[in-house]
């Protein structure tokens, strides 16, 4: 996998996407990004800017990664600093529908969705972003950081639709839609 990456990386995919006609609302209270995000690996990852990646053996930034803990594997998804995980329904990809709405409050929970749990994660530079994972870039519609009110302690409320059948499911044929609700729940350490 360190090869593949490494290969993306030398081909100058560490670009960021143009933004199109992607939905994008702001409010008083809000900022919502909308688009369709590579999810090759059955991964939909959340992570701090490139550069603060960790080194790899060939110099170059290394994939973020979370420890998961036997609750994390429950829920399907991890946090860790500068990193959240969640595992989509179709190991294999290729695309999911993501919203992520950053607010400065606690949400309104949102009806119509087949499951929601809610993960804590921190960043130590208060930018957090959504990223393509085939293009090692930020997922297109998602150029802004999802975290609003720099460091510190954030929660993410993840709400999934299709998730729960594509588990089940050896083609995954349905189309999974996820809703990320971030907000500042903590003070910076």
């Amino acid at each position: 996998m360190g090869a593949a990456w490494t290969i993306l990386i030398a081909a100058g995919a560490l670009t960021a996407c143009s933004a199109d006609e992607n939905e994008r609302e702001s409010s008083g209270n809000r900022y919502v990004q909308s688009g369709s995000v590579e999810t090759p690996d059955g991964q939909l990852m959340i992570a701090g800017p490139i550069r603060s990646w960790p080194e790899g053996p060939t110099g170059m930034p290394q994939l973020p990664y979370s420890i998961f803990s036997a609750e994390d594997m429950r829920v399907g998804a991890s946090a860790d600093e500068d990193v959240v995980i969640i595992h989509t329904g179709n190991q294999y990809g290729p695309r999911v529908e993501v919203t992520a709405s950053s607010t400065h409050s606690l949400p309104v929970d949102e009806d119509g969705w087949e499951e929601s749990f809610d993960l804590e994660f921190s960043t130590t530079d208060g930018q957090m972003y959504v990223y393509d994972l085939n293009s090692f870039s930020y997922a297109r519609g998602f150029e802004r950081p999802i975290t609003s009110d720099g460091p510190g302690t954030y929660t993410v409320r993840v709400s999934t639709r299709g998730r729960l059948a594509n588990q089940n499911d050896v083609n995954s044929s349905i189309q999974e839609s996820y809703l990320l609700q971030v907000w500042k729940s903590a003070a910076p350490e």
